[in-house]
């Protein structure tokens, strides 16, 4: 078909009686910032006024009850997306990219995350006539404006909507049957071994996760955490290779993953924000857990491999700071303890690391987004 027949096409689509549309993205489907900023919209009614199109790479969430009104489409129905698309008045997207069709449409890209590792052939993929970029800081803007090789105008510092649910308190104990726990840590790692990769791609270290892929090593660290009532508690990237996990005979380090938040009726930020600390390493989640106040422990032993492959977009040893570095087993142990004695060392790095690269601390993100959102794009 000829670009002028396409074109032709999307005039004629644009045409069609029935009402203006909204259109929203994210991966997982129904998620992350634009879940939330989609739940603001139903609550201010604008789905009445408009047509909310949720685009569909897999399939609904379990726990996610239909909205009267909403259409679901999947992403492989080619007409019914360009059909909406041509009947656009804004597209809404965090994850993967949203094209407009005509000049006059909005868009803006929500993120994911915030930048870390290196993810530049991701960033300049974003549309060109995109209008905005949803960031947290002033930081991050800049930071942004060299990733996404645009200009820093058209980023916008409002905080990402998922992030107010840092500060929703909910005991998380009973999810785990367990009266004598003490202390729950949230472990995050980022990935290492792609299984969805045809090439088997792997990255830093390459083992499905740090220090604990060693069997002797994990039954060293369960029984730390044993003999202290500590629940570590870890969450797997969603592309990584998960065979190792049907090996863990630990009783104290328990792996999850999305189906846990599901049945629990509880998100994943909600659940971090009420354990008692994080491990990470080269995530993002960094800077999004700074604004729990809480201890937070990085990974370490891989860096100088992580910064050959994929590389980092900011300088570690700056934009986290606050975190304490965990090069071994025993460096693990060490924050570990600190944790179960309520030693919180670098308290003030991550604070002025907190104000560094989060604008707002306020659990109103998702307004502010919506209120920009509502006037710029005149809906």
């Amino acid at each position: 078909m000829s670009s002028k027949i396409k074109h032709f096409v999307k005039i004629l689509l644009s045409f069609f009686p029935g009402k203006r549309t909204i259109i929203f993205e994210s991966n997982p489907d129904v998620s992350d910032n634009t879940y939330y900023v989609f739940r603001e919209m139903i609550s201010r009614q604008l789905n009445k006024k408009f047509k909310f199109v949720w685009i569909l790479f897999s399939s609904l969430p379990i726990n996610h009850k239909k909205v009267s009104g909403v259409r679901y489409i999947k992403s492989s129905s080619r007409f019914l997306v360009l059909f909406y698309s041509c009947k656009a008045r804004c597209f809404i997207f965090c994850n993967r990219y949203l094209k407009k069709v005509f000049t006059n449409q909005f868009s803006i890209h929500l993120q994911h995350g915030n930048y870390f590792k290196n993810v530049k052939s991701y960033c300049e993929a974003l549309p060109q006539d995109t209008n905005y970029i949803l960031t947290t800081s002033n930081t991050m803007s800049m930071v942004g404006a060299s990733m996404f090789n645009c200009s820093v105008e058209r980023f916008v510092p409002l905080g990402f909507p998922r992030n107010d649910e840092l500060k929703t308190k909910r005991d998380i104990k009973p999810f785990f049957n367990n009266k004598d726990i003490n202390k729950i840590v949230a472990w995050y790692p980022t990935l290492r071994q792609n299984r969805n990769s045809k090439s088997g791609n792997s990255y830093g270290s390459g083992h499905p996760i740090p220090i604990i892929w060693d069997k002797k090593v994990a039954n060293k660290l369960d029984s730390f955490l044993k003999e202290n009532n500590v629940l570590l508690v870890v969450k797997i990237h969603p592309a990584q290779d998960l065979s190792f996990i049907s090996e863990n005979t630990c009783e104290n380090i328990l792996f999850i993953d999305d189906s846990f938040f599901n049945s629990n009726n509880i998100s994943s930020y909600c659940f971090i924000s009420n354990c008692d600390a994080l491990i990470t390493d080269y995530s993002t989640v960094y800077y999004d857990y700074l604004l729990c106040d809480k201890p937070i422990g990085l990974i370490w032993e891989d860096v100088e491999l992580f910064s050959l492959n994929p590389g980092f977009a900011v300088d570690p040893n700056i934009f986290l700071s606050g975190g304490e570095k965990i090069y071994s087993f025993n460096d693990l142990i060490n924050f570990l303890n600190n944790v179960v004695k309520g030693f919180d060392k670098l308290q003030s790095d991550r604070r002025i690391n907190c104000q560094n690269v989060n604008k707002y601390d306020d659990s109103s993100n998702t307004i502010r987004v919506v209120d920009f959102i509502i006037a710029e794009a005149k809906l």
